[in-house]
């Protein structure tokens, strides 16, 4: 089991390896940063379908094909989950 201490420590040294990536970012074009960041819910959607059962369910449930959710234009026609999801 990880203390606690070491969960925070591992939390910190993650944060640091990404940080230096994240400076520029406000100085970058705006089309940088919107392609970047829709890049992020690409590969959320993505895992979210391949990895938790509740995503993977509600997908399948709603016809939704996380290979179509581009980006942020697409969020919005996503179901809002609930903090005490329903079994299927």
């Amino acid at each position: 089991m990880i203390t606690s201490s070491a969960r925070r420590l591992l939390g910190s040294a993650v944060i640091a390896a990404n940080l230096r990536g994240q400076r520029g970012v406000p100085f970058l074009p705006i089309s940088k940063v919107e392609g970047m960041r829709d890049a992020r819910i690409r590969r959320t959607v993505s895992y979210a379908a391949r990895y938790v059962p509740y995503y993977r369910r509600m997908f399948r449930r709603e016809g939704i094909d996380p290979r179509e959710v581009r980006g942020a234009a697409e969020l919005d026609q996503l179901p809002l989950a609930s903090a005490a999801p329903s079994s299927p």
